[in-house]
């Protein structure tokens, strides 16, 4: 458990730890994690522990490991030990929704006798799909070996993906454990907080891992968990779900008419077949909360003190994910006042913190620039821009050229990919769009 006085306590899973020393890997969530990313080298947090179980460390087995997103740290330190002992194998999937978002690939690749697996829901590296899919022909093959070590397979990450596996290991039958995660509050089976239905354990005791046997009688697992206040918190169907997420945003914004199909100019001057009209999103409050749900998930592995969204389309996203992950904002004019103080950045900050960029698409790139332009001029540092959507114009990669890394939720050929599979455009739209799109690169 690590605490920080004033704000909180939270538990993390080890992902290092040499006897004289140990590492967390921390990403930026709540309130805790927030504060943590504004600490520096020598300011003091509290550490208690270890508590609760773990996986299971033994010679002569074959193992199977299945990390999901930040499922990878504890399975990382779990394969690094593993390693050592006689007569074992690992073969390790690695699941994200993006190349971007694969974790300790480089650190994995270095364990000796280790096979990496990758999957990403895009497809943009290793298997096409979800890490999940993988598992059936790997259990195959260790079973086809012709030794008689025993098998096991060691499974975290988000817990409708951890459902799933523990479906395919009942239907092999083999052993097999789960990294379960629970709002955990005294870290010693007192409180009752992390007690699950309807075995009555508490994961911060009896868990966070548990066998095959304990996790089947789990009811709620993969259905809901229960927030600090104890109030169930039902998970979305399909997990993995960035994608099918997406999916259904990308639905949302047609059935609402912000997709549109015509003949358009844009801001850049061009005549367009395809108009994305974001701003009928603020009149519809559970697609601006998915919407920047989206863009929040992004942000994630950045390093940023405060959000500035380019007006005026990004304003309300980035006022929504401000309030509701407590980061400040501060907020750009695209003209000066000629009365009051003049400013062109509104809001308080210090000089030097770094800004993160909320937009809602990227075309050119012209408008985060113009942003960017004002909030460097102001004394703040520009780094990240977090996109809705990216028309894959090139802006992408001339803001890189600049030193702006830009991060998307998606692209505009996934978002008609998509309208097509789901028969809302055919065929022909589908590449007249993106024969466009080739042929007006900036």
């Amino acid at each position: 458990m690590l605490w920080l006085p004033g704000i909180g306590q939270k538990p993390f899973s080890v992902g290092y730890d040499a006897g004289n020393e140990f590492r967390l890997t921390i990403f930026r969530r709540g309130c805790v994690t927030t504060k943590l990313f504004t600490m520096q080298v020598g300011d003091n947090v509290g550490i208690a522990g270890p508590y609760g179980t773990a996986f299971i460390i033994k010679p002569d087995t074959h193992y199977i490991m299945m990390a999901g997103g930040y499922g990878v740290v504890p399975l990382a330190f779990l394969a690094e030990r593993v390693s050592r002992l006689a007569n074992t194998t690992i073969n390790f999937c690695l699941g994200a929704r993006d190349q971007e978002s694969l974790i300790f690939e480089k650190r994995l690749q270095k364990i000796p006798g280790l096979r990496l697996h990758i999957a990403t829901n895009d497809g943009a590296k290793g298997y096409h799909g979800h890490v999940t899919e993988l598992l059936p022909s790997l259990i195959e093959s260790v079973y086809n070996a012709t030794d008689d070590r025993k098998k096991m397979i060691a499974i975290c990450g988000p817990e409708l993906m951890e459902k799933k596996a523990l479906s395919i290991c009942n239907r092999y039958q083999i052993p097999c454990e789960i990294s379960i995660e629970r709002y955990i509050k005294c870290g010693i089976g007192i409180c009752g907080q992390c007690a699950v239905d309807d075995s009555g354990i508490c994961l911060c005791k009896e868990g966070p891992v548990v066998s095959r046997k304990a996790a089947n009688k789990i009811t709620e697992l993969g259905i809901y968990a229960r927030n600090n206040f104890g109030l169930k918190h039902f998970f979305e169907e399909n997990y993995m779900s960035v994608n099918n997420l997406t999916t259904k945003l990308i639905l949302d914004l047609y059935k609402i008419n912000a997709i549109k199909f015509g003949n358009f100019k844009l801001k850049s001057g061009i005549m367009s077949p395809i108009y994305l009209d974001l701003r009928l999103t603020i009149s519809y409050p559970k697609i601006l909360k998915k919407i920047t749900a989206a863009m929040w998930e992004k942000s994630r592995r950045l390093r940023f003190d405060v959000l500035c969204g380019v007006p005026y389309t990004a304003i309300p996203l980035a006022t929504i994910i401000a309030t509701t992950h407590n980061i400040p904002m501060v907020m750009c004019r695209k003209e000066s006042k000629q009365y009051g103080t003049g400013k062109m950045v509104d809001g308080y900050f210090q000089h030097d913190q770094t800004c993160l960029i909320i937009e809602d698409l990227i075309t050119s790139g012209s408008s985060i620039l113009e942003t960017t332009s004002l909030i460097e001029d102001a004394g703040l540092v520009v780094k990240d821009a977090i996109v809705l959507i990216d028309r894959e114009q090139n802006g992408k990669k001339l803001l890189a050229s600049k030193g702006y890394n830009i991060h998307a939720v998606f692209t505009l050929g996934q978002m008609l990919n998509v309208l097509q599979r789901e028969n809302k455009i055919n065929k022909a739209l589908v590449s007249q769009i993106k024969k466009f799109l080739q042929e007006n690169q900036f």
